[in-house]
């Protein structure tokens, strides 16, 4: 039997069994040299004892699981009726020996299982207080790790690689006529604008433009116009 806070109540009242019945073999009644339960009483002795090894075994038989086939409640009736017996000869009679509280305190244990049984909150709670464990199956180590292994924490992911961004040339054009062959033709995209906005050609800013040379046509024509530094001209490559 292994005394965790899953089978508290049944052992607190299979202990109050044994205790009842051992008891009636002490003083009940102290006067001369004391009687025992089983030469003052008659039948009450027996009731008493019955009841007690009846509460012993249902409860042993809950901690070994394998319960007998009793009503759930008769542990706590046997409880009630036992505490009832040993109160009552307590109150009526005089001289009392270390028996009858004994044997009340026993008959109290059985009742208090059989109460902790129907109660697993509260038994948990005395479990707790008596610092008892609960009877759970320890958990085992993960797939493909030996027992006492621990698994170690993962490390921060390695983050992805940025893509990186299409390197941009800046062209930078010749001072001569013969920098048309050197000079890449201008994107589609810059054509389209160029022929979009022929009209009113670009300028570019007096303080950021380029220095003076030969600059693919603004107007989008397959030629080389002539930038002064500060306006177009109307000498072209051909």
């Amino acid at each position: 039997m292994r005394a965790n806070r899953n089978n508290l109540p049944y052992l607190i009242a299979a202990g109050g069994g044994l205790v009842l019945v051992l008891s009636l073999f002490l003083t009940w009644l102290s006067v001369g040299d004391g009687f025992s339960l089983w030469k003052v009483a008659s039948g009450i002795d027996i009731v008493l004892a019955l009841l007690g090894l009846a509460a012993a075994a249902i409860a042993a038989s809950h901690v070994a699981g394998t319960p007998l086939p009793a009503p759930p409640e008769t542990l706590k009736w046997i409880g009630v009726v036992t505490t009832t017996i040993v109160f009552t000869y307590l109150i009526e009679q005089d001289n009392l020996g270390l028996g009858v509280f004994l044997g009340l305190l026993a008959s109290a244990a059985i009742l208090a299982g059989a109460i902790l049984a129907g109660r697993p909150d509260l038994a948990g709670r005395v479990a707790d207080a008596a610092g008892m464990a609960a009877d759970r199956p320890a958990a085992a180590p993960p797939a493909g790790l030996a027992p006492g292994t621990t698994t170690a924490a993962p490390g921060p992911s390695a983050s992805a690689p940025s893509t990186a961004s299409a390197p941009t040339t800046s062209v930078q054009p010749a001072s001569g006529a013969g920098a048309a062959a050197a000079t890449p033709a201008a994107s589609p995209a810059a054509t389209a604008a160029g022929v979009g906005a022929a009209s009113t050609p670009a300028q570019p800013a007096e303080s950021a433009g380029p220095p003076a040379g030969w600059y693919p046509d603004p107007q989008g024509q397959a030629r080389l116009r002539y930038w002064d530094g500060a306006a177009w001209t109307d000498q072209t490559s051909a």
